[in-house]
């Protein structure tokens, strides 16, 4: 035992004297350490490399973690929020907010010394001193208030900036200037992205909210850390702060370790949060419809499915915060802080140890004692909220995730990639019989060699073949789900065409209107004029009014009080109302040629003969979609559906089509008639038997 004291009493004889060299190399081998972790090479997945099992798992999804790709999709996002770099009026923010992290950090340590003071002046009992030092306290507190209150500014302004950029260029992206309808393919053409509006709205708010949140709970935490360590070492010894650092590092990488996923875990929240969104936005678009069925318990039972995916998630997660948030708050509160006061006892109890001179008087002792565990107890705050921003940085993942992935799918969406359960690709039928897929613009509407394959795989014409050249009308006619929607959505863009050559007009010289009008809610100008904006307007109202007026319907300006009364048009007009509107935007726009589907199901046959009149006039081509026989007299073509995959293009004699039509309507006649005569005589037959 004697010899074990002779020696500790001779390392520690030798540690004195070479007290400041060690305490370098500690530092500097703490420091290339930490490098080397943050630094070094991910290891390599050799299957993952050479495409293996374990490249991707077909059905499983991507984990949410602080890796690679959070940081490379954290950079792609910084780059659209602050644009221009240093010279962004973003950048700009965060500097100010650094320079007020800073002035902060400066307050807090000139607060600790003057907390020492106070002390010691009680102590000693320096009246005076200690009143005014008490004044000095108070005037500390208007800047410290000040800052305080910048940065809280600062930090929701920059939330907004980042959220204003980001959500201009997501926009910019999903409703695109292009013809290419990104908001439609992501709907109908791809199963990634389940809740658009979620990510549009909910998710970008939070992120930026996040991301603004981290720089300031970083950035001043690291600082203060930094700064408080610095001070403590002057006083108690740089090689003690290590010692107790260490200690403080190795409980913070047990926590790090035995921390859920909160990334994974917000994620998955979103997901669900945004599927509960939907389905009650779903109730509300065909609360009609649901209501005339009476399907109330039906939807009761998918809203309460929805939300008990959503509850059971957030239980989970809040099983798994207690149990972190307990073993969190033990050891930065109670197990640092017992490190705190055994390290601020050092120069008190071992004073050959600390790093300054001798404390020889109570108050110096008191003052030192008070000032030390200041920096001390600021100094475990802030490695505190470093380690706890650890589940801010996991929630940031979780967003950046969402967000990145939105942005991915929109990528892949503009160049043609999609995926999508049991997509055409799936088909047994390849079209490598067929031309190579080709589309082109040019004045006239060709169809030649097009199948007609719906996103799901079905093929409803396997080889189409027609073509409509300006100035002329076509009819389309077919039992239902036979491919005369699908044709339309394939000559507007909609779908891609599978092989074949498909010429079509540019967007802006084909008008659609569809049997159920789409009525924005905006002013009775811009419903008119649809899609152009007011800006864009270039006809006077006196000429819209003279285009109502065709379609009877003018006094609907005197009725709502005119051009700049803003209703919910579904509401106030009827369907028939809603129709004659839509022709109105088609007088407006004077397209080359206009898609008619069943456009006039709700009017009489007067204001369809008048729609149908006035837009041949305006040289408008139709093509429209229709099983009345009064409309065969304004086209020229025909394309019949058999709903078999057939189909027939030729010209369309109105005149003699009717004269078919009536024949046909009297042979259906007499063979009903043929047939109820041959019952009868059966009847009379078995009855004269009988």
């Amino acid at each position: 035992m004697a010899n074990l004291s002779k020696l500790a009493t001779t390392g520690l004889g030798v540690y004195k004297q070479h007290r400041t060299a060690a305490t370098r190399v500690m530092y500097l081998s703490y420091f290339l350490v930490l490098g080397y972790r943050l630094f070094k090479p991910k290891p390599v997945d050799k299957d993952a490399a050479a495409g293996g099992k374990q490249a991707e798992v077909p059905g499983r999804k991507k984990r949410v973690a602080i890796d690679q790709v959070f940081f490379n999709n954290l950079l792609r996002i910084l780059k659209i929020i602050i644009p221009d770099g240093i010279r962004s009026r973003e950048f700009m923010l965060l500097c100010l907010e650094t320079v007020f992290l800073v002035l902060r950090s400066a307050i807090s340590l000139y607060v600790a010394y003057l907390d020492g003071k106070l002390v010691s002046h009680l102590v000693k009992g320096e009246g005076t001193q200690f009143m005014k030092s008490v004044l000095l306290w108070l005037l500390v507190g208007f800047p410290a208030s000040f800052t305080n209150s910048i940065l809280s500014y600062l930090r929701r302004k920059l939330s907004l900036r980042f959220r204003s950029r980001l959500n201009g260029y997501m926009l910019k992206e999903y409703l695109p200037d292009s013809n290419i309808p990104i908001y439609y393919l992501l709907q109908n053409m791809d199963d990634r992205i389940k809740n658009a509006d979620q990510v549009m709205t909910s998710d970008i708010a939070r992120f930026s909210a996040s991301l603004s949140n981290l720089y300031s709970n970083l950035a001043k935490p690291i600082l203060d850390m930094f700064l408080y360590t610095w001070q403590l070492s002057k006083g108690i010894g740089g090689d003690n702060v290590f010692f107790i650092g260490l200690a403080i590092q190795m409980s913070a990488a047990m926590l790090r370790l035995s921390a859920p996923p909160f990334g994974e875990f917000v994620a998955k929240e979103a997901n669900l949060q945004g599927d509960f969104r939907a389905k009650h936005t779903r109730l509300i678009e065909y609360s009609e419809e649901i209501a005339l069925y009476g399907g109330n318990e039906a939807e009761k039972d998918i809203l309460d499915t929805a939300y008990f995916a959503l509850s059971k998630h957030v239980n989970r997660v809040l099983r798994h915060r207690l149990i972190y948030n307990f073993s969190e708050d033990f050891v930065i509160k109670y197990y640092w802080g017992a490190l705190g006061l055994v390290l601020c006892s050092i120069p008190v109890f071992f004073k050959d140890l600390a790093g300054q001179s001798v404390i020889s008087t109570v108050s110096q002792r008191t003052s030192f004692f008070v000032t030390n565990r200041r920096f001390l107890v600021s100094g475990s705050d802030a490695f505190g909220r470093i380690t706890s921003s650890y589940k801010e940085i996991s929630q940031l993942a979780g967003y950046t995730s969402r967000v990145s992935t939105f942005m991915n799918v929109m990528d892949d969406v503009k160049r043609g990639k999609f995926e999508k359960s049991f997509m055409a690709s799936d088909s047994e039928d390849d079209f490598s019989d067929l031309p190579p897929p080709t589309v082109r613009l040019g004045h006239d509407i060709i169809f030649d060699n097009v199948p007609i394959v719906s996103p799901i795989g079905d093929v409803l014409i396997r080889q189409l073949c027609f073509q409509v050249k300006q100035g002329q009308h076509l009819l389309i006619v077919g039992p239902n789900g036979c491919g005369k929607s699908s044709l339309f959505r394939i000559l507007g863009g909609l779908w891609q065409i599978r092989a074949g050559l498909l010429v079509r007009p540019p967007a802006s010289d084909i008008f659609y209107i569809p049997q159920r009008p789409y009525m924005s809610k905006s002013t009775l100008r811009q419903l008119v004029i649809y899609p152009t904006t007011e800006d864009n307007n270039t006809v006077s109202d006196a000429e819209l009014r003279e285009i109502l007026d065709i379609l009877e319907i003018g006094e609907l300006v005197d009725h709502f009080g005119g051009w700049n009364t803003v209703k919910e048009w579904r509401e106030e007009l009827s369907m028939g109302v809603q129709q004659r509107i839509a022709a109105a935007r088609l007088f407006y726009h004077k397209p080359k040629f206009a898609i008619l589907d069943e456009c006039t199901s709700s009017v009489t046959l007067d204001t369809e003969t008048v729609i149908y009149t006035h837009a041949k006039e305006l040289g408008i081509s139709l093509l429209t979609v229709s099983h009345r026989a009064s409309l065969w007299k304004y086209h020229n073509l025909i394309l019949h559906f058999d709903g078999y995959g057939g189909y027939v293009f030729t010209d369309l004699d109105a005149d003699e089509r009717l004269k078919l039509e009536e024949e046909k309507l009297a042979i259906d006649y007499e063979l009903r008639h043929e047939e109820e005569t041959i019952e009868k005589l059966r009847i009379l037959e078995q009855a004269a038997k009988a």
